[in-house]
């Protein structure tokens, strides 16, 4: 009889299935809860939202929908069932989307990498260092070829040197010559061209002068103009102001009479304000004590907030703490299991390292005595083997057809027997002496 199989933790969020006994043999789809669609009346199924719940410290009746005809059959006032209303919506609404976004989080976090991973990630490990191995020698092999080329190079570049030497010199002569000559040229023609501008710079200054003396006349001419007007507006000002004063002091008169009016007035305004301020009074005190009921009602229920959150705190800190001794148990374990795996990897990649520093060090001297010595031939206690090295030695002597590479190719090709001699290791200009001497016929 073959049945489906339901994953409980592959459908936690796919909100289409209950894994129950009942339907998985009847075939029935039932609708998965989560709280991403939770509408605050249905149960929650999802184990995933569940164990959200328990990391919070909430209870699935703290997000429940409850409405004020609700708090009424309980026994509470309309007053007090429509405060306790709102504040439990407001707080169901807070925990609600805390949940939601510790569900969202859960959802994307990626999964705990387990012993098996961590095998797999040290194995991809070793893979990358062996691959690390082979392109450290493909660099070696360039960089060997690289130095003898280099040194091939600079036997040929101290002959076309002095050559070189010697034209510059004679061209650097000649353009010295060249450039004195530009130079007492171009100082003649400075100088004739400073004359010109003072010549011009003066005539300028003259006429400047001139034109200053007949804005200065006009400008005289304008102010005696000025004043003269000035003058005549003063004294139309002084008959305009004194008209003025004459038209305030009747505006004034009037003014008085009004404000008599105005005072009787305002007096048996004064007297109906009072008797309605009276009256508004008493209405404020009775708005007041409405407002205290209201407050010490909210009041109450505030603490009640604080107490149910001490709980879920309560809950939370004891759903962590069993949690996290639960964590730290498999890790634990995962970590004996790989010290082995890592120990072994450690020692492969130091012989690695170890053979890698060996042959660049024989590489070095080599390297050295072929530019003391202009020898190319390899002693048998060295154990340097360049056959490696063939192809890129080739594609040097492509890039640079002047050099002879012919030698070098020639000991590569050639057989080498390997005969270790008990050589002490030596600085760097003893071990020079110990090749020498190897290398003497």
């Amino acid at each position: 009889m073959s049945q489906k199989h339901i994953s409980a933790s592959s459908l936690a969020d796919s909100g289409t299935v209950a894994p129950t006994m009942a339907s998985v043999f009847s075939g029935e789809r039932v609708r998965m809860i989560s709280l991403s669609s939770y509408n605050g009346t249905d149960p929650i199924t999802s184990p995933r939202s569940k164990d959200v719940l328990l990391r919070l410290g909430i209870v699935e009746s703290d997000l429940r929908l409850r409405s004020e005809e609700d708090y009424v059959k309980e026994g509470f006032s309309k007053l007090e069932a429509k405060l306790r209303a709102q504040f439990n919506e407001e707080r169901r609404k807070h925990l609600l989307e805390q949940a939601v976004t510790e569900y969202i989080q859960l959802c994307s976090r990626p999964k705990h990498e387990g012993p098996n991973m961590q095998q797999l990630k040290l194995q991809q490990l070793a893979q990358e260092r062996a691959k690390a191995h082979e392109a450290q020698v493909t660099r070696n092999g360039r960089e060997v070829a690289k130095m003898v080329s280099y040194v091939l190079q600079q036997e040929h570049l101290v002959e076309t040197s002095e050559k070189a030497r010697v034209e510059r010199e004679r061209q650097h002569a000649e353009a010295q010559r060249k450039m004195q000559e530009e130079l007492r040229q171009q100082n003649q023609q400075k100088r004739e061209a400073t004359e010109r501008r003072i010549q011009a710079a003066l005539e300028a200054e003259r006429t400047e002068m001139s034109k200053k003396l007949a804005r200065y006349d006009a400008q005289r001419q304008a102010q005696e103009a000025t004043l003269r007007a000035m003058e005549e507006r003063r004294q139309q000002e002084n008959e305009r102001r004194r008209e003025q004063n004459e038209e305030k002091e009747k505006l004034r008169c009037s003014k008085k009479e009004n404000a008599l009016a105005e005072e009787q007035a305002r007096k048996a305004r004064f007297l109906q304000k009072l008797e309605q301020q009276r009256l508004n009074m008493e209405k404020i005190m009775a708005e007041q004590a409405r407002q205290r009921q209201e407050k010490q009602l909210v009041l109450s229920l505030r603490n009640e907030g604080v107490a149910q959150a001490v709980e879920r705190s309560k809950r939370k800190l004891a759903y962590n703490k069993v949690t996290v001794k639960h964590r730290v148990e498999q890790k634990a374990a995962a970590v004996e299991k790989l010290v082995g795996a890592k120990a072994e990897f450690v020692r492969e990649s130091r012989a690695t390292t170890q053979e890698e520093a060996t042959t660049r060090r024989m590489i070095q001297d080599w390297i050295e005595n072929l530019k003391h010595t202009k020898k190319y031939e390899i002693p048998g206690w060295m154990n340097l083997d360049l056959r490696p090295y063939l192809t890129y030695f080739e594609q040097e002597r492509a890039a640079h057809p002047e050099i002879d590479f012919d030698k070098i190719i020639a000991l590569v090709n050639k057989p080498h027997q390997y005969r270790p001699h008990s050589v002490p290791i030596l600085p760097s200009k003893e071990r020079m002496y110990w090749a020498k001497t190897f290398w003497e016929p």
